[in-house]
């Protein structure tokens, strides 16, 4: 229902000591008198990363391998012949090619649906507020469809809450 900081003198007399750094107060949403109220959620996101990491070709990968051997004192082709690096540049041979491993592993988009509903009501002597969540984020990673096992981490989240305020006498 609320969030609250609290930060001034007066939480230090409430909390004690260890209200000094200031309190988060968290006020939980409650029932309120009258018919039931039943509200339905459900939206739908989009995600996409802002960052991707800095793809190096094959031939930058050898070049830069090759220079660390040389500044480690192990000579200019320490690491990949000149053999090697033509080969790289050349792009000819089936085992000197140029993948971008980051682009055929992982999807621009990811999907995320969250879905809820909540029911609150109630009279005089009783108030109620129940409400149930779920959340499901695929993943960026492109897996294949696979009967036997999934490699793909599951993202499914569900949240069950309930108060019910009794009034037993005035």
């Amino acid at each position: 229902e609320s969030v609250t900081l609290l930060k001034d003198a007066a939480t230090l007399s409430l909390y004690g000591i260890q209200g000094a750094n200031g309190v988060i107060a968290i006020k939980t949403k409650r029932g309120s008198e009258g018919k039931p109220r039943v509200v339905v959620t459900l939206d739908q996101a989009f995600q996409k990363m802002t960052r991707h990491p800095r793809i190096f070709s094959s031939l930058e990968y050898a070049a830069l391998r090759n220079q660390a051997g040389f500044n480690d004192g192990l000579g200019r082709f320490s690491q990949f012949s000149q053999w090697d690096i033509d080969q790289y540049k050349a792009m000819d041979s089936e085992g000197y090619a140029d993948n971008n491993w980051y682009d055929m592993f992982h999807d621009d988009l990811q999907l995320m649906t969250r879905a809820g509903i909540a029911v609150s009501g109630g009279n005089k002597r009783a108030r109620y507020f129940t409400s149930v969540n779920y959340l499901h984020q695929t993943s960026s990673f492109n897996t294949e469809e696979n009967d036997k096992y999934n490699p793909e981490p599951k993202s499914d989240w569900f949240n069950f809450r309930t108060n019910l305020d009794l009034n037993f006498n005035s």
